[in-house]
């Protein structure tokens, strides 16, 4: 098995080491706390926004309003702090690789599009889409781009160390 890292990622890496030098320790100590922080409470909104995934074959009425509700405030705040992860890394210390993400997982909506559904379930309002077709935007899509910005924080933060969001488990193949 052979494994490569995408240029893109080296590129930002090398980024960051100039861009990290130029602020003082301190500086940089609370930086690297800051997105660390958001970047917690981001794994934290995925998984709670991936369990309600894996639940909702088995949900029906107030629960699945509740649980649909939650799963709304849940990524709703994932796109609140993947937002405030990518601009501290690209306005705080010049992280190229962090922009692209942004034009990925922020400014193309599909977090917001995801979001609107879970809102239309909790309200008991129809859909635009079958709930297969979010699930499979969520694990094609939400989950990938959420994972290429996870490695950009670990090397940021702690030398390298990363976490990994999961998809759920009913993914479609």
């Amino acid at each position: 098995m052979q494994f490569s890292i995408p240029l893109p990622l080296i590129s930002a890496l090398l980024a960051l080491t100039s861009a990290a030098s130029t602020l003082t320790a301190s500086q940089l100590d609370i930086l690297q706390q800051t997105v660390s922080d958001f970047a917690n409470q981001l794994n934290q909104d995925i998984a709670d926004t991936t369990q309600f995934f894996e639940a909702y074959p088995s949900l029906s009425g107030s629960a699945l309003i509740s649980q649909a509700s939650a799963a709304e405030t849940a990524l709703q705040s994932a796109i609140g702090n993947a937002g405030s992860v990518i601009s501290e890394l690209s306005d705080g210390v010049n992280i190229p690789m962090a922009q692209v993400v942004k034009g990925e997982l922020i400014d193309n909506d599909f977090l917001l599009e995801i979001s609107l559904q879970f809102q239309d379930i909790a309200d008991g309002s129809s859909t635009d889409f079958p709930f297969s077709q979010t699930l499979g935007l969520y694990c094609s899509d939400a989950i990938p781009e959420i994972n290429t910005l996870f490695p950009i924080v670990g090397s940021f933060v702690n030398d390298g160390t990363t976490i990994v969001a999961l998809s759920p488990s009913n993914c479609p193949n």
